[in-house]
């Protein structure tokens, strides 16, 4: 998938099993999966080809304005299948477990 942003294009793709999950082990909280902090560590990892030259490639990320970077980070969503926001929503409700030990059941 390409993406263009200010500097040019970036070619992105589908993560491997284990690139997704050392994201998914880093972005999980006890309430659940932080999606911002899962697609924030995915994203390195899925670059194939970019317009940073020598440039680190989390270097040159961070030093993109943040237009470009949402963009990024939503063409991962949708490479993934996600909806950009989903993981975050689910996690700030509490598990079917939590309720039951919270109404005593």
């Amino acid at each position: 998938m390409d993406v263009e942003i200010v500097q040019g294009i970036i070619t992105l793709r589908k993560p491997l099993a284990g690139e997704r999950n050392k994201a998914l082990m880093k972005a999980e909280t006890p309430t659940g999966i932080k999606g911002t902090v899962f697609l924030v560590e995915l994203l390195p990892s899925v670059i194939v080809k970019h317009p940073f030259g020598a440039q680190p490639i989390k270097t040159a990320l961070d030093n993109l304005s943040v237009e470009d970077y949402d963009k990024l980070i939503e063409a991962v969503g949708k490479l993934i299948q996600l909806p950009v926001g989903d993981v975050e929503k689910k996690s700030e409700q509490p598990s079917t477990q939590e309720k039951s030990q919270k109404s005593g059941g």
